[in-house]
């Protein structure tokens, strides 16, 4: 078995050696078996004295990757925190994979996460099916059950964990990386979506229960938060368990308000199962190839209850949320009509701190609710930074100066998120 950043894998070592074209010292920095050498690693570039935009080319490439030994299906086992249950994932890669290109992948969440076995997910997906290979992308398959089910933080933990080793062992596009779930899978990924929201390029939800997050998450839910996501959203007519009427038709409106964006399909003639699927299928493939991610987007909403776990957005972070004066009362879509009130949507017990962001030309316009500090990161695709940069929050001008790129902040940035397209060279805090 092999150790990297706390993940195993039940593989050989052929299966993903590396090949490395860069310098000793990013060698040591990509292929970092444990914390202590990853530090090392860092100290090392540092006092390297590399220019910053040297080492914004270096991250940009990425490790390089070699023909695997073998494709197909790989068995990963990532370790559980203490005392908890080893999590469990299936991958595949197709046997046409090629390391001179970058793969696209689509993430599938299973249903019927209430049993209680952790390696579920081999009930789902037949290992010896030779259709498999047919697929034009790398397909991940995690295994949620009772004790980690989809809506909880240990499996966002683990999705993250389980795209970074996958990058470090196989050419992938950032930029494709799609998450779909069914069932329990379906409603997991609604959550996962406000737990990850940079990783994710566009998502897959198949009879699904959106509302059913109000009393299954460990998070509050935010439909505002959607925005700017893309959704492809089945719903089946005779479902009994996830009615459409219940789980998706109310919250339509509410979604499109949030400008999030929603191609939703109800099938007639189906219950809840995937019946309907071989004639869908091309149709949600194609969705997925016609909404890449951006991986920065100029308009962020972000909102959340638990900025130490949950409060960074792309190039966005809310460190520190609490009652402030001068803030802005920024709108929250939380009520539909039921008959003559408006009653919530999604449950708040505890306070929770908002920012609606944009940029244009260097300047970035920012309105804060109950956020008491924030950070914004400054990538090069953004910005010039041969001009100064200009920050308005809440109306005011807070900052108008050069901003200096930083090794520190740009390899932060990488052990951050391990994203060749969303790099940070710059890291700005903000006091509201």
């Amino acid at each position: 078995m092999i150790r990297r950043s706390g993940l195993v894998l039940v593989l050989s070592w052929g299966m993903m050696a590396l090949v490395w074209s860069q310098p000793t010292q990013w060698e040591s920095w990509f292929s970092a078996e444990s914390a202590k050498s990853y530090r090392q690693a860092k100290k090392s570039l540092i006092r390297s004295d590399i220019p910053v935009m040297e080492a914004y080319g270096v991250l940009q490439q990425g490790p390089a990757y070699h023909r695997l030994d073998s494709t197909g299906f790989w068995e990963v086992q990532l370790p559980g925190a203490g005392k908890e249950q080893d999590f469990h994932a299936l991958v595949h890669i197709p046997s046409a994979y090629d390391p001179a290109i970058a793969w696209p992948v689509q993430v599938m969440l299973h249903g019927g996460v209430s049993q209680p076995n952790p390696k579920g997910v081999f009930r789902f997906v037949d290992t010896a099916s030779t259709a498999y290979d047919s697929l034009d992308y790398i397909g991940v398959y995690p295994s949620g059950w009772v004790g980690a089910p989809w809506w909880n933080e240990r499996q966002s933990d683990h999705l993250s964990r389980l795209i970074t080793w996958l990058k470090y062992r196989v050419n992938m596009d950032e930029d494709r990386i799609y998450l779909k779930g069914v069932s329990d899978g379906a409603t997991g990924t609604w959550y996962q979506a406000q737990m990850l929201p940079d990783l994710w390029a566009a998502y897959g939800v198949s009879i699904g229960n959106l509302p059913g997050l109000s009393s299954l998450s460990d998070r509050q839910t935010y439909l505002a938060n959607y925005g700017g996501m893309h959704f492809f959203m089945v719903q089946t007519v005779q479902d009994h368990l996830f009615p459409p009427q219940r789980s998706s038709l109310p919250y339509l409106p509410l979604l499109r308000d949030a400008r999030a964006f929603i191609e939703y399909r109800q099938i007639q003639d189906a219950g809840h199962d995937l019946s309907w699927y071989p004639q869908m299928r091309d149709t949600i493939q194609a969705f997925f190839r016609s909404h890449p991610r951006d991986p920065t987007p100029d308009t962020l909403f972000w909102e959340t209850e638990a900025p130490e776990d949950n409060g960074r957005c792309f190039w966005l972070e809310i460190d520190r949320v609490g009652k402030i004066g001068g803030d802005v009362d920024l709108p929250d879509i939380n009520e539909w009509k039921f008959g003559p009130n408006f009653d919530p949507t999604f449950k708040r017990d505890s306070l929770s701190g908002a920012v609606s962001a944009t940029f244009r030309a260097n300047v970035f316009d920012i309105s804060t609710d109950n956020v008491k500090f924030l950070s914004l990161w400054i990538s090069p695709d953004m910005v010039d930074l041969a001009q100064p940069l200009i920050v308005n929050i809440n109306g005011k001008e807070r900052f108008r100066k050069m901003v200096e790129p930083k090794l520190e902040t740009l390899l932060e940035s990488w052990e951050l998120i391990h994203d060749r397209k969303q790099l940070y060279v710059a890291k700005i805090t903000f006091r509201i």
